[in-house]
This record gives structure tokens, sequence and C-alpha cells, in this order.
């Protein structure tokens, strides 16, 4: 509990300063309204604590550490973020003075709450925060759970103060010293925040602390002593630059139990061990132990349960071991994590980044060349709606630490005289194995796409049932195509990868075959085989087939084998300084058409996105479904226009049969026919003896079709969707950090709400004539008329539903 009011008290003095703005009145900030009866309330001002960044005052030691640069850019972002999405036209008319402002959100809250504005200003005048200056909330570690300190940058102290004595309504408030210095002690009394607060001040702003021993330390520590002067928290703060929200979490605290760490959790102690094989003994009986060590030296070919628990301490000993040391390695090196979250009126974006000094750009995917990759993007196939590439990817090579593992489990082995002949193949089989190659560490850069077949046109379909059983089979996987550089390859690399690959893949498979024989095993009933062929296709093109099987040594059924194969097939063709590449068993005609290395423009929201790429990136991938809105609506206009087309032939041929027969006949002859799927009943009013179809929700049919009004309604966004939208992310490495981050453009989905939005208005909603139209559209006179008992025939598909 007190752990959690640590966490909980800071956040909740900062949000409630701002949920001040919508209740309190306007002199809600002043000492005499905040505390009347107490005639000589202390004010805040400086304390002697220097003045400057938050990072120059606050001590050293802090593991968390979260700035929000500049409330008021922040504001002003999410106010242009929201007024994005608003549909200007249809909002009402007393609304658009504040719709014109350049800040209309902000605008309508302060004319909600304080009847102006709500500007950086307004709220120093409030409650005496400068929001143009840095607020910090810090952590530091205490005996009993953590410390924080609260910075918020002043602009008034008079203000700031009845701000204070508002909001915590406290039971103490008095000026003292602390070590000498200058303090305020606050007790507060309003709901969960009891925790006592020491307030220290600059010139420029007031430190909130939740102990005297922080406090203590921002009054009187040193130039050295404070968190600027640290090994990490200075880098990650100007890494996350003018980011609106940035975290920072310091590695150093976890770093102090380092050689306590090592000390007892390095090594498993021999008396430990004992005790363990000590207790296990205890618990077998005597007949018991006889039986299996039996068992053992039938199966296992060992003297019994001691050598088996030799075996299994030698392993479990080395691999904890090793294991600890590669932890407190990786924990040794770190030096912490940084978040940053930037909310622009037209990109968002968040990154985060690891810090390690074991991060070296020379092991990792190398930069992309950005001026080739957008030349190669621009020569893709198809409507790159995801596009992906990456650097030169590294030669993967035998982990240290297994090398580690192999020599420390030998030296145990030797040590307590263990050879089965087993343990010594498998430590062959694992020394000898040689890890797979990625395919990208012959090219400098590659990039790719997902090519997918186009669909069949909506008039091949004849009915409802038969397109939708066609969307149910219909579900392809993509091909993915892609272009790689040849730039410094020798001809024909990826063959030779290939080869290459099946030759290690082919040599690992044969030490573990002899690791298995050495064993004492049988050959194993499913062998695995890898193969490679590689075969022209025609203009150029070379069909490259890898194959990983698993074949059976014998058959069933009358089949002396069996075979389960997962293939990889890749069509490739070079052509001037690049390689295009088909993965995919069909469809790589394109490779051999007269485009291939044509380049066609990026479309502008791609441009846009890319233009957010750093230049050490080494991965990108970008999603631009720029046609998603238009295949969304294709595919319901397909449903309508399915729907209306089977039912009027199912009226028609109603209406037929009644003009035909006899009233009693044709009803009867009605009632035998086969309704489509998406209509309930047909019906007949006896009134006019009209026939008429009813749709799920007791709907009348023959009625107008909707979607010509929605695609009206998305017309202009459709004519702009190429130019926003979109998401990106991407990652990069420099010596001693690895950064991911992502890049979200808000710009599309904006467009679609606030055109549709607007569209509807002017459409539908603008005048009694227009909504007049709407209810047209969507009712019929019919609809109100719909009577099951009306029924000639209903569809058994929607029977439980009419009864």
């Amino acid at each position: 509990m007190r752990r959690s009011a640590v966490l909980c008290v800071p956040i909740v003095l900062l949000l409630s300063a701002v949920t001040l703005v919508a209740q309190a009145p306007q002199d809600a900030g002043s000492p005499a309204a905040a505390g009347q009866g107490q005639p000589n309330i202390p004010l805040l001002a400086t304390t002697g604590v220097p003045a400057g960044p938050p990072e120059s005052v606050l001590a050293k030691g802090a593991f968390l550490h979260v700035r929000l640069n500049n409330v008021e850019k922040l504001a002003h972002d999410l106010d242009a973020l929201v007024a994005s999405f608003l549909p200007d036209q249809a909002m009402p008319a007393a609304m658009q003075p504040i719709l014109d402002s350049p800040q209309p959100l902000l605008a309508f809250l302060g004319q909600q709450s304080i009847g102006q504005p709500l500007s950086a200003d307004a709220v120093a005048v409030m409650f005496g925060i400068d929001v143009r200056r840095p607020i910090a909330l810090t952590y530091y570690p205490a005996q009993k759970g953590f410390d924080f300190v609260l910075c918020l940058p002043m602009a008034d102290g008079r203000t700031l103060t009845g701000m204070l004595l508002n909001i915590l309504k406290p039971t103490t408030y008095e000026k003292t010293e602390l070590n000498g210095q200058p303090c305020y002690h606050v007790v507060p009394g309003q709901g969960k925040m009891r925790r006592d607060l020491y307030v220290v001040c600059s010139t420029e702003s007031a430190y909130f602390c939740s102990s005297p021993a922080v406090a203590g330390l921002l009054a009187a520590g040193g130039p050295q002593q404070r968190l600027a002067q640290s090994d990490f928290v200075p880098t990650a703060v100007a890494l996350c630059g003018e980011r609106d929200v940035a975290v920072v979490l310091d590695a150093a605290l976890l770093k102090q139990f380092l050689p306590v760490l090592e000390q007892q959790l390095g090594t498993i102690r021999p008396e430990t061990i004992a005790k363990m094989r000590s207790a296990l003994s205890g618990r077998i009986p005597e007949a018991q132990q006889l039986q299996i060590d039996w068992q053992i030296r039938s199966r296992l070919g060992l003297s019994g349960l001691d050598e088996l628990l030799d075996y299994v301490e030698c392993f479990g000993t080395a691999t904890y071991e090793v294991l600890a040391k590669e932890l407190i390695r990786q924990l040794a090196a770190a030096q912490g994590l940084s978040f940053a979250l930037d909310l622009g009126a037209r990109h968002q974006a968040l990154s985060v980044a690891v810090f390690s000094e074991t991060i070296r750009p020379a092991a990792c995917t190398r930069p992309l060349p950005m001026r080739d990759v957008k030349k190669a993007m621009a020569m893709l196939p198809g409507a790159r709606y995801a596009m992906w590439a990456h650097g030169r990817r590294p030669k993967r090579q035998t982990a240290a630490a297994l090398n580690d593992w192999l020599d420390l489990l030998a030296a145990r082995l030797s040590a307590k005289e263990l050879s089965a002949p087993a343990v010594s193949a498998f430590i062959a089989y694992m020394r000898g194995s040689v890890p797979g190659q990625p395919m990208g560490a012959e090219s400098d850069w590659t990039v790719n796409t997902g090519l997918t077949p186009a669909a069949a046109a909506p008039q091949a379909y004849e009915s409802l049932e038969q397109f939708w059983t066609a969307l149910g089979q219909g579900v392809v996987v993509p091909a993915t195509v892609g272009v790689m550089s040849t730039e410094g390859c020798r001809p024909g690399f990826l063959e030779a990868y290939f080869r290459a690959e099946t030759d290690a893949l082919e040599r690992n498979e044969q030490l573990y075959r002899q690791f298995v024989r050495a064993a004492g095993s049988r050959e194993p009933w499913l062998r695995r085989e890898v193969r490679f062929r590689a075969e022209p296709a025609g203009g150029g093109v070379s069909r490259l087939v890898f194959d990983r099987a698993y074949v059976t040594q014998s058959g069933v059924f009358g089949y002396d084998q069996h075979e389960l194969v997962n293939r990889r097939v890749l069509f490739c063709k070079e052509a001037g300084n690049r390689m295009f590449v088909h993965h995919g068993a069909t469809g790589a005609e394109w490779l051999q058409g007269p485009d291939l290395g044509k380049e066609t423009p990026l479309r502008a929201a791609v441009l846009a996105l890319l233009e957010n790429v750093p230049a050490e990136a080494n991965t990108l991938q970008i999603l631009h479904h720029y046609r998603l809105a238009e295949e969304v609506l294709a595919l319901l206009e397909t449903f309508e226009e399915l729907i209306h087309k089977e039912n009027d032939a199912c009226l028609a041929k109603a209406k037929e049969l009644l003009a035909s027969q006899p009233p009693d006949e044709a009803a009867e002859s009605i009632g035998r026919m086969l309704l489509p799927m998406s209509l309930v009943s047909v019906n007949r009013d006896p009134a006019s003896g009209e026939l008429y179809g009813v749709l799920p929700g007791n709907l009348a049919f023959p009625r107008p079709k909707l979607m010509p009004a929605v695609r009206a309604l998305c017309a202009e966004y459709l004519g702009k969707s190429e130019s926003v939208g979109g998401g990106l992310a991407y990652t990069r490495v420099v010596p001693g950090r690895f950064e991911a981050a992502s890049v979200n453009s808000t710009e599309g989905l904006a467009l679609l709400v606030k055109t549709a939005v607007n569209a509807f208005h002017a459409r539908y909603a603008a005048s009694p004539e227009a909504q007049q139209a709407l209810g047209l559209l969507l009712r019929t006179p019919r609809d109100t008329t719909v009577n099951k008992q009306h029924a000639l025939v209903v569809n058994p598909m929607w029977q439980a539903f009419v009864r």
C-alpha cells in the first residue's frame, strides 16, 4: 500500500491541477480564497535551489525520469489532431467562431471553464504554472519503497501557493528549515495523498519532494551531484530531443546489486548439490532403487542412478553457470531504456531506445542507402500497400556462450571421469553444427512487397450465395516480391547461397545421425533431407527450389516411403545491378514483362512517411493501404447488387406465377419456391394484391440502393486517399544503442471522418428537405405495413425468426 501511494501521489497532484481548469472559479488560485482564516500564509519563493532545467537541479541516483518538454506545445498538437477530425460544416452555427480560431479545442475548453481561451498565459494566471517550460517527475530508490520529486515550473509563487492549498487541503503548511536550508513542509489532508511533502524552490521552479532526504539533496547537493552529471540520463534525454513526452529508465540502480548477484547466483555450491542428491536418494526405497538401477543399465548403458545423477549434475551446473554469467554480463553492460512520444497534428511518433555497451553496429544489419531503396521501391510491381526493406544482414556465428557451455561441460565430465559415447557424440554434434545464414547476407540491401492476385469481378457471380462461397474459398496468400542489390555480389549469388545452405544443413544432418548411432539408437524412422535445384524458367528467369523434407524409412498402405516436404520456390532475374525476386510457387509472369525495372512514382503519402526515416536506419516497414476504403465499398456494393439482382428475379418469377395461374394454385406454386438467402419471405398485400419481399429487420423489398449514397459521401476522401495516411516503422543501430520507432499518419482517417460527416450533413441533415431525402432513402412506405401473416413462402434460413 505504501509503495502504491508513493507512485500515485505525484500523478494525482499533477492531474488535479489540470482538472481544476474545468472546475475552479476565476479567483480559485489566490491564497485568500484557498486559505481563509490564515492571514500569514508563507508564499512559495526561492529557497536557494539553483535555477536551470530539471536535470541540472535534480540529484543523481534516479532510476525513473519522466519529462514533459512543453505542455503548451503538447496541448496545441492535441488540439490540431482533434481539430483535423472535426466536421466543421456539420457543427452548430454557434460553434463556428470557435472553429475559426487557431486552437478550437482549447478555445472551447476555455470558454466552458474560465470564460476565455485556454492558453499558457491563462494557466499561469490561474495556477501559477508556466506550461511553456519542462515538467518533470523523478523517482529515487529509498529504504522502504521509492521517493519522488515533482518539478513544476513556477510562473507566480503566490498563485501556485493558492493552487497547492486548494488541491491538498493541508492540515499543516509551514515554512521550516531542512539541514540549515529553507523548506516548506506540507501535510496533505485531501483524499489519498497522506504522505508529507517537502517543497524547495528555485527562482524558476518548485520541487515537491516525498521525503526530507531527496529535498536535502536538491538544496545542498553540489554541481557534480546533479542528474545532468550522471552517466546515462543526459544522453537519453538528449536523444528524446523536443518530443512531447520522454521517459528514461536508468539501469544504474540494478548494477548496484550485480556483485551480490554474481556472488550468490554465479555458481551452485557443491554442498547444495550434495544436499539435493541426498534428499533424492532418501526418498527412494531400496527395492525401488535396485529396479531403477537395472532400468538405467539396460536402457542407457550407465552403472546406475548415481552415474546418471553425475551426468545431470554436469549438464545442469554447466548450463546454469553459463546462463548466469551471460545474464550478469548483459546487466553489467546495460545502461537503460528510453521512451519518447510525439503527438503531432499530422504524424504521431513513438520510439524506444535500448542502451548497452554490447550493442555494436558491425554485428547488426547494415544501414540502408535510402536513395537506392527509394528507387528500388519505385520498381516494385503491384499495388505496394506494404513495403519493407533491410540492409545487409550479418552472417551468423556460433554463439560464444554455446562454446563456453561446451567447454565447461567437457571439463565437468572429465573431472568426474564420465565418458559415455552418446555424450561425447552430442558434444561433437554441437561443436560441428553450423548455423544457417540469412539470404540478405549477400546483398547490400533488399526491398520487398506483397503481390496479391486480382479478385474476380462482381459480375462473375450469379448469386449472393455463390459470391459468399467464393469469398470463403478464395483466401490467397500473397507472394513476396522484391529487389536486391547485386553490386559487389558474384553472378548468380542467390543460387550459390542456396547451394551453400544445402551443404551446411546436410553436414549438420550427417553429424546428427552420427550422434544417434553413437548413442546406441537405431536409425530414426523419420529422416530429414535437404535438397536444392535450379532450373531455367524462360526469358532469363531462374527457378530455385529449396526443400526440407521428412522421409520415412518404410511405408504403409502398399507404399514403400512417405514424404512431408516444406518447399520454398523463388523465381529470380538479374537486370542491371539489381536482382528481381518472386517468392511464390505461381504468378511470376511479371519477371518476363517489358516493364521489369521500370520506375513508377511512389505515392505522395509514402514519400511523406519516408521523410521521417533517419540516415542510420537499417530496417523499415511502410503500410499505406490507400485503396482499403475503395475495396470495402466495392465489396459492399457487390453484396447489395447481388441482393437486388436475385431478389428482383425471385419477385418477378412469383408475379409471373400469380399472373399465369389461378390464385390458389399460384399461392401453392409460390410456396414451393426456393428463396435467395437474403430474402426472409415473399408476402402478398391482401388489400392491393401486390407482391413484395421482406428482408431481415422487417424491411420491405424493393427499396432504394444505399451504396451509391455511401460512395457519394466518401467521394472527396477517395479522390485524395493516395496522398494521405499510412504508417512507418524503422530500426537503427549506433554504437551502444538500438532504436525502434513508429510513425503514424492520421491524415487519411481524419479526412475520411471529416469529409464524410460534412457531406452527410449537407445532403441529409442541413434542411427539412434533406432530412426528408434521408427518410426516403432509409425507409419506404411499405416498411410500415409489413406483416408476417401475409407471407406466401418463408425462407427456411429465417423460419425461426418469423414465427
